[in-house]
């Protein structure tokens, strides 16, 4: 069981990116909110995070479904020991997970919005 919501489609109609803690192919075993992408030519689900230690929300896909901006309280690829919800953009042509804020503790980024081409990311702070 589990849920799955915040979708964000690409302006090509062919990624959806969405939160699920849904043990989706196997893959979410933890059962943390993790990112996915699915494909819908391939038909197929790409999990874009894997955390074990916090939750990933409220993805946005640019228009062709390369880039996918997010927030997270995880500590994603060590850069976020304080648990504080940060704002991350993935590459998903090389799985590539960057984090583009670094607030203290206590702060919150949210609700990001990528641009189509994926050059540009509004957020609340």
């Amino acid at each position: 069981m589990g849920f799955s919501e915040g979708p964000s489609i690409s302006s090509d109609g062919l990624y959806l990116a969405f939160q699920s803690n849904a043990d989706i192919n196997g893959i979410n075993n933890g059962g943390n909110t993790e990112i996915y992408l699915f494909d819908v030519i391939g038909e197929i689900f790409i999990q874009i995070t894997d955390t074990s230690n916090g939750d990933s929300r409220s993805p946005s896909t640019n228009a062709n479904g390369e880039r996918i901006a997010f927030s997270s309280n995880a500590n994603i690829n060590n850069g976020n020991p304080d648990g504080s919800n940060e704002i991350y953009l993935a590459n998903t042509t090389n799985g590539v997970i960057t984090q583009i804020t670094n607030t203290a503790g206590g702060t919150v980024s949210l609700s990001p919005s990528i641009n189509a081409d994926g050059t540009r990311i509004a957020f609340e702070s």
